[in-house]
């Protein structure tokens, strides 16, 4: 993975620039639109293609992406392919959610179960966690994992509660062996 001191410039940039211009929301729908955009294959072999210049790859990535991002979004991307930093976006995607969270007072919380969670159960858990953890706002990630065979493991930063049948069984296992 891209490390972050490559990507914390740029994030921290569009995130002051956001924040300045009160476009936080639209900056991240923008960046998953740009990050998806330039993971591509075609638009990576584009990138990466040296006959190509990059003028010329600007210009058909702006016509391609079209409305779906504003100028000063497409200005981002060009700023990206000539700095020779376009494979960064995803990290820079990353980090930019990450000071958006900040911002906002949100936690991310990875939930992993093996099956999908209801959007009820989904509630009840960001409920529970905000009451329990003194948390302003809950952000779940959910991960869906059969090898944990049932119950949850909840990650809220370095912190891990592992619920999972899988991890029950493993103590009752070392538990017996010993």
């Amino acid at each position: 993975m891209e490390k972050t001191f490559v990507a914390r410039p740029y994030a921290k940039a569009i995130f002051d620039i956001a924040v300045d211009t009160n476009t936080l929301e639209d900056w991240d729908k923008a960046l998953l639109v740009l990050e998806n955009f330039s993971t591509h294959p075609d638009v990576i072999a584009l990138y990466e293609n040296p006959t190509i210049d990059n003028q010329e790859i600007v210009g058909l990535l702006k016509y391609l992406l079209g409305s779906n991002v504003t100028d000063e979004q497409k200005n981002f991307i060009k700023l990206l392919i000539y700095n020779k930093r376009l494979k960064s976006l995803k990290t820079i995607s990353k980090v930019y959610t990450e000071l958006l969270n900040e911002h906002m007072s949100i936690d991310d919380v990875d939930v992993i179960s093996s099956m999908e969670l209801s959007d009820d159960m989904k509630k009840n858990l960001q409920d529970k966690l905000k009451k329990k953890l003194n948390l302003n706002q809950v952000k779940l990630n959910c991960i869906i994992d059969e090898d944990i065979i049932g119950g949850l493991v909840v990650r809220v930063g370095d912190h891990v509660v592992d619920g999972s049948i899988k991890n029950n069984l493993r103590q009752l296992t070392t538990y017996v062996l010993n």
